[in-house]
């Protein structure tokens, strides 16, 4: 009697594990798909991790070249209101050589200029 039993049940659980059997292949091809998707989601992460840093250094060398603008700058403004002050005390510079020690701040060192071969 239970054998019985068990040969009637084979065809349902046989059933079941088509079904199964089914469902396992579906999810399979989800499961590659998903891979494939997060391999494509890695390169572009990937990518865009490249662009932030070439960003973050191009911001970098802007915020460096800005600083010298602005030091530089300030070295003209400190400059000029040494020329004025000069001009203001009636005693202009006469010389190139003086007017470059007249607009010299101190403390500031002196440009360094190399003589090429024809000026020696």
């Amino acid at each position: 009697e239970d054998v019985d039993q068990i040969q009637r049940q084979i065809p349902t659980w046989e059933a079941k594990a088509a079904r199964i059997r089914e469902e396992l292949v579906q999810c399979e091809e989800e499961n590659q798909s998903l891979r494939t998707r997060v391999e494509k989601l890695d390169g572009e992460n990937a990518a865009l991790k490249k662009e932030v840093q070439a960003a973050r250094a191009a911001a970098a060398a802007q915020a460096v070249a800005a600083q010298a603008a602005q030091q530089t700058m300030a070295s003209f403004e400190r400059r000029l209101v040494a020329l004025e002050k000069g001009r203001a005390s009636g005693e202009p510079p006469q010389s190139s050589d003086d007017q470059r020690k007249h607009l010299r701040v101190p403390g500031e060192q002196p440009a360094v200029r190399a003589r090429s071969h024809s000026q020696q």
